[in-house]
């Protein structure tokens, strides 16, 4: 099913919220995550993360597949705001130490580094640990910039 078909379902459970963002299900296998204030002014913030989720994506880098932006409605305001909607992953927070997830994690932000992104604010709070894939993912990139001339 189209990803704009699923949203006309509405949001799914509440899964998870950082300082700035609410992520919520859609449908079985997508999570929509958009800002807990604000409206369409946001829409920028979302489309950069997204770009730089798609580049990393397309690089084999270990992100959850991004699908795009689209419009959702906010379930508090009701306002319409601009959700980045990616793969679910069923998550368990990464404690770096000296464990083989934080061996994968440092694996990932040096291929990050080779292909010439500065991984800005890649710390523990942005990787996830899904112990049913045996695989870490990168999460949250606003802060990060596409390299230099790099095309998407």
């Amino acid at each position: 099913m189209e990803i704009s078909e699923i949203l006309k379902q509405g949001l799914g459970k509440y899964v998870n919220r950082g300082k700035y963002n609410l992520i919520h299900m859609v449908g079985n296998g997508h999570v929509v995550k958009f800002k807990r204030f604000g409206g369409m002014e946001f829409k920028p913030f979302s489309e950069h993360e997204y770009k730089i989720a798609k580049a990393l994506y397309s690089l084999g880098i270990s992100v959850p597949k991004p699908e795009g932006i689209f419009n959702i409605e906010h379930p508090k305001t009701h306002l319409i705001v601009p959700g980045f909607v990616m793969e679910y992953i069923p998550e368990k927070r990464l404690i770096i130490g000296g464990n083989y997830e934080s061996a994968l994690w440092s694996r990932e932000i040096k291929e990050v580094r080779r292909h010439g992104f500065d991984p800005f604010d890649s710390g523990t709070d942005n990787v996830i640990w899904c112990p049913q894939r045996n695989r870490i993912y990168l999460i949250d990139f606003e802060g990060w910039e596409l390299p230099k001339g790099y095309k998407i």
